[in-house]
């Protein structure tokens, strides 16, 4: 009749290793690591940039020669859209030149970026992006007009940002 207690402080220490057990596990495994703050905004900054801002709402001579000789028919298509109706017309390397005029100087070296148009790469800043800590990415689908008679699209754009 004395060992009655006995059985109850075992099975105590047992619920109390347990429950110490399960509190470890649950603390030593973060499964969500917050991104860098500075990192979150500025990509969201850069992909802005790219997808909501019109070509008319920027003062870019590269811009405005690109208009002056017929390359640009639209100034209401945003960068991505622009980009989106070179590929279109398979003149790339406009593209690749106009993201490279438009962030030069507005893209710091500590980040890096690519713009992909139906997953073919239409500029990449480094090839870094597979070790990247952070990497955001914007996708948007893209359609347009070419000389008010052609329409081309629907495209899949992506816009990538790490550090």
């Amino acid at each position: 009749m004395r060992k009655k207690g006995y059985f109850f402080t075992i099975d105590a220490f047992i619920a109390m290793g347990i429950l110490s057990i399960g509190l470890l596990l649950v603390i030593s495994f973060r499964t969500d690591t917050s991104a860098d703050l500075q990192t979150t905004f500025y990509s969201n900054d850069i992909n802005n940039l790219f997808t909501s801002t019109e070509l008319y709402t920027l003062n870019n001579r590269y811009i405005d020669r690109l208009h002056d000789d017929g390359n640009i028919t639209n100034m209401r298509y945003t960068v991505l859209e622009q980009v989106g109706e070179f590929w279109f017309r398979n003149k790339t390397d406009l593209g690749r030149t106009l993201i490279v005029n438009l962030s030069y100087g507005n893209v710091g070296k500590a980040f890096s970026f690519a713009v992909l148009i139906e997953n073919e790469t239409i500029y990449n800043s480094s090839d870094d992006s597979a070790t990247a800590a952070d990497l955001f990415s914007s996708k948007k689908i893209i359609s347009g007009v070419y000389n008010d008679t052609v329409l081309w699209g629907p495209y899949k754009a992506e816009v990538r940002v790490w550090r």
